[in-house]
């Protein structure tokens, strides 16, 4: 089984190629490999972490996948949105709050194998968040299309090659329904060798905050046009492993 980037053993280049080996090996096709820690992540704040956070570990919990979401934010977010869900009656999540890296490690060392883990960093750079960066096996960085969007992606993209994880994933968060040019964003990844630009487009549609306002995720809804972009996004994300 492998359990995280940081589990596998060499340098940073052994390490990448080993895993590209893996993913493309018959042993992860038959189920022989679990890559289970996602972590959406960025240092910029307002970019739509923790509603994105939220929605993909739902998507998976429908999905009948066992799913703990790791809230790192110092907001707590996550951490409210699912109480505010327990007091509505709703069923409560696994939701994990960690407050030094040890203790992250400790979490990461000790899942199930067929469990997921969705870490939820905060908009900032410490050690806990380059911890649960590093250790990741796929990094999904939300952005819009914005020129200060842009600026901010380019400050967060010298931390990632600082911490140096390959296996890093923009999307596209929070776009208005109409906008269909991305060239500013396409360009300044295009600059990045170990960053991908994510096919999925999470579009800004009101539901994703009434619904996290009262504890819900899309999947609690009947809204069938967010469902698909955040269901799609996962199928995506899937895919990529």
């Amino acid at each position: 089984m492998v359990y995280g980037y940081k589990f596998i053993k060499g340098t940073e280049d052994e390490k990448t190629r080993r895993i590209t080996d893996l993913y493309r090996s018959n042993d992860f096709e038959d189920g022989g490999i679990c890559i289970m820690i996602l972590t959406v992540a960025h240092t910029k704040g307002g970019v739509g972490k923790s509603t994105l956070a939220w929605n993909i570990a739902n998507c998976f919990i429908n999905d009948g996948q066992k799913v703990k979401i790791i809230d790192l934010d110092f907001q707590q977010t996550i951490f409210f949105i699912n109480d505010i869900r327990y007091a509505s009656g709703l069923d409560k999540k696994e939701v994990i709050q960690c407050e030094t890296a040890a203790e992250l490690i400790s979490t990461f060392e000790t899942y199930n194998n067929d469990e997921i883990l969705i870490v939820d960093v905060g908009g900032f750079d410490n050690d806990i968040n380059r911890t649960a960066i590093s250790w990741s096996d796929q990094i999904i960085v939300p952005i819009s299309n914005s020129l200060t969007e842009v600026l901010g992606f380019k400050t967060f993209e010298a931390i990632l090659e600082e911490i140096g994880n390959p296996f890093v994933n923009v999307v596209l968060n929070n776009i208005h329904p109409l906008t269909k040019d991305f060239d500013v964003i396409t360009r300044a990844i295009g600059e990045s060798e170990n960053i991908s630009l994510l096919n999925s487009i999470i579009r800004n549609r009101k539901i994703y905050k009434e619904t996290l306002g009262v504890g819900k995720s899309i999947f609690d809804t009947k809204n069938e046009v967010a469902k698909a972009e955040i269901k799609g996004l996962c199928d995506e994300l899937r895919s990529n492993w």
